[in-house]
């Protein structure tokens, strides 16, 4: 995990927590994982992997799948969530935009 630092600084610069990054990342290098083998492989505490999961798949970068009675979780692939991270702020970037410039418009115009 020491070779992920420098991605998982720049995840948590774009608001994600160091378990999410942990999670995300380890579910990249083997999955399906259930929460506890998860927990154990990523080093996040018990008490917190199924928290850690639910944040994940609210952002849409983890999916949860029942196989035989256990819940198992998947990452998303890469290029499918980063390309829906980019859109959502775009969007972010351009209402911003359009705010301030208005603001800054009418205090100058």
């Amino acid at each position: 995990m020491d070779q992920a630092l420098p991605v998982m600084n720049d995840m948590k610069r774009l608001g994600f927590s160091e378990y999410e990054c942990k999670a995300y990342l380890k579910l990249l290098e083997e999955f399906p994982l259930n929460g506890y083998t998860l927990s154990k492989n990523s080093g996040i505490p018990r008490s917190r992997i199924y928290e850690v999961l639910k944040n994940l798949m609210g952002k849409q970068m983890v999916f949860e799948q029942t196989e035989e009675k256990n819940k198992v979780y998947y990452p998303v692939a890469p290029d499918v969530f980063i390309k829906k991270l980019k859109e959502s702020y775009k969007e972010l970037f351009s209402n911003i935009s359009r705010f301030v410039g208005r603001l800054y418009t009418e205090k100058t115009g």
